[in-house]
């Protein structure tokens, strides 16, 4: 061997020590999925093992019967058997079989660890199960360190601290871009105070050890809260108001109501009527997030001091919709601090809405994946005004709806808030 080519082999050798290091002492949830380094995670160990004694999650509730319990009853587990996805206009029944991989997964980490997702042709009614995230040919990954009790568990657990990483959650939560919205989110930033990944939100710190005769007081809570969630809905977005009188300026009442100077291309005044905000306060990705089917909604309905409330209107929707649903303009698209504006049919009024979207005050290498949603990003505020019709004195209230599918009545939905403006 010439000296050149030893020290070509030395510097090889010298990199993948490099990244392998690195790749070990990564703190756990902290790797970007942009990271090109991430596309060199270390596999779990798989020798000295001898055959995986599991054949469904149920094997698993011996030692694990918390985190069992917890995803007995969490929507990962029902994700076959959910009527909500099979609705003819969803899946019709799964027959849409893109949706199968995700509802129905094989393991992830065989598969490609964050690499899309793949069907399984067995146990479909177990949804998304343990082996869905933890199973790699004849091991069980394992975020943690293990007991002593792990020497002789059926499950073969190794420790592997990449389980615990938001690449295991993006082959299905990615299709429509959550993660890839949550890297250009402040939660995303590793160094900062601010960071938070989805297992803060969506596996958050929960009492017992999650293990039988395990030693840690918490486990990561494996119910999978979100969308289904109404507590956690509740502090994903706001919705407030404040009237506006003739010759109020828009940008002071912003400032006002926000505490936050936009400077509009043009000034603006306003008539006596409404100036809304809705904001995405509380979510590290799109509120909703980018599955399709999702929408928030926002209604109002001024309710007169003499006489019969009005019915509740629409004002506007959050939301990235179908491609068939394209020819429902989206008069709002992706322009960020310019002041657009459509007009609704009201209680026999035709009113003018004017909206604009103002982006958080963190938003590096913004990209638009889909210019005909309305989304909210996270921090992202989204401002409504309109001069009020002359009904007289009364209250207009203002609902914010969220939708688990877009076609839910009001009444089927969770309100995530609500705000009310005396005129």
């Amino acid at each position: 061997m010439n000296s050149n080519l030893r020290i070509v082999l030395v510097l090889s050798l010298l990199g993948i020590a490099v990244v392998a290091y690195n790749l070990v002492n990564q703190e756990p949830g902290k790797v970007s999925i942009g990271n090109p380094e991430s596309d060199k995670i270390i596999l779990p160990k798989t020798d000295g093992h001898g055959p995986l004694l599991l054949k469904s999650s149920a094997d698993c509730a011996p030692c694990h019967q918390e985190i069992y319990d917890e995803w007995k009853g969490s929507h990962h587990e029902f994700a076959w058997l959910n009527p909500e996805p099979r609705r003819k206009e969803l899946s019709n029944n799964f027959r849409n079989k893109d949706c199968i991989p995700c509802h129905a997964p094989r393991p992830l980490i065989e598969v490609g660890y964050g690499d899309r997702a793949l069907e399984r042709e067995t146990r479909r009614e177990d949804g998304v199960n343990c082996f869905t995230c933890h199973k790699f040919k004849n091991v069980m990954a394992a975020a943690n360190d293990l007991s002593p009790m792990a020497k002789t568990a059926p499950c073969n657990p190794v420790p592997w601290q990449p389980v615990s990483r938001v690449m295991l959650c993006s082959p299905c939560h990615d299709q429509h871009k959550v993660e890839q919205d949550w890297l250009r989110s402040k939660y995303s930033q590793v160094d900062s105070e601010d960071y938070k990944d989805c297992n803060d939100c969506h596996m958050p710190i929960t009492p017992g050890p999650g293990t039988k005769g395990g030693s840690r007081k918490t486990h990561r809570g494996h119910g999978f809260k979100g969308g289904h969630d109404a507590g956690i809905l509740k502090t994903a977005g706001i919705v407030r108001a404040v009237a506006v009188k003739e010759g109020d300026s828009l940008a002071d009442k912003i400032a006002t109501l926000t505490k936050r100077k936009w400077q509009p291309k043009s000034g603006t005044t306003l008539k006596r009527g409404v100036l809304i905000e809705v904001k995405n306060t509380g979510t590290g990705h799109n509120f909703p997030s980018d599955e399709r089917h999702r929408a928030v909604d926002l209604y109002a309905r001024f309710l007169p001091k003499n006489g019969k409330p009005q019915e509740a209107v629409r004002l506007a929707r959050f939301r990235n919709p179908y491609r068939n649903e394209f020819e429902n303009i989206n008069p709002f698209k992706d322009k960020p601090n310019t002041a657009l504006k459509n007009t609704i049919s009201w209680a026999g009024a035709d009113v003018e809405l004017t909206q604009v979207r103002i982006l958080p005050a963190f938003n590096p290498d913004r990209k638009v994946f889909y210019p005909e949603s309305t989304q909210l990003h996270a921090g992202e505020s989204r401002f409504l005004w309109f001069e009020l019709p002359d009904w007289g004195g009364g209250v207009l209230e203002l609902t914010l709806y969220y939708k688990l599918q877009p076609y839910l009545s009001n009444e089927e939905s969770t309100e995530v808030g609500r705000s009310h403006v005396s005129f």
